[in-house]
């Protein structure tokens, strides 16, 4: 008899597999791990399995890698995410960046709960490109890649703007700044820089 564990974790990715299944790359506490589960043709299913959704796993192991799912409960699906395009392209940002940055499997708890903060302020941002922007750092740091030695790419005004964005807990600051396109670029090539080492 299958033993059945219990987690949460947010969809990053979500892959049709066969006629009625789907395998679904979730961001977790524990690294990103990867489940197999039916669903059914209701919309209701279908949005358990999309990318942003925060979710609760009921599963089972098995010989591969592939987790399977006996339940899946939603716990946030950021609906106002697919609202807005800005919004939905600084989610997929932000999912793309932890896809890249993340090994299968490797615990990152402080990271999953940063996460699943920046997807709820996002939703009611007036300002998605700053919040994502802000996560990228953030991400960068917790990772340690981000470094403010002689080396960096930004100007001193710019490292200012770098460190307020990296440690700021206050999600008002980050509507308020407006970030130009030479800034953003910097950091998001930044990060692809990072990453690939």
């Amino acid at each position: 008899m299958s033993e059945f564990h219990q987690i949460e974790g947010v969809i990053l990715r979500s892959f049709n597999y066969k006629e009625k299944q789907k395998i679904l790359s979730v961001f977790t506490k524990d690294g990103i791990l990867s489940f197999i589960t039916y669903v059914s043709k209701n919309k209701a299913s279908g949005a358990l399995c999309e990318p942003t959704s925060c979710v609760n796993f009921t599963y089972s192991k098995s010989r591969s890698d592939l987790l399977k799912v006996k339940e899946i409960n939603l716990i946030n699906a950021h609906i106002s995410l697919r609202n807005n395009y800005e919004k939905i392209e600084s989610a997929s940002n932000i999912l793309r960046s932890l896809v890249k940055s993340q090994l299968p499997g490797k615990p990152s708890p402080l990271l999953y709960q940063l996460t699943k903060v920046y997807l709820k302020q996002l939703c009611k941002s007036i300002y998605p490109k700053g919040i994502e922007i802000s996560f990228l750092l953030k991400l960068m740091r917790h990772e340690g890649l981000l470094s403010f030695e002689k080396d960096s790419p930004f100007t001193n005004e710019e490292t200012i703007l770098v460190k307020a964005l990296t440690f700021t807990k206050d999600f008002s600051l980050l509507e308020e700044i407006h970030l130009d396109g030479i800034f953003t670029g910097k950091v998001e090539n930044l990060f692809n820089e990072t990453v690939n080492v």
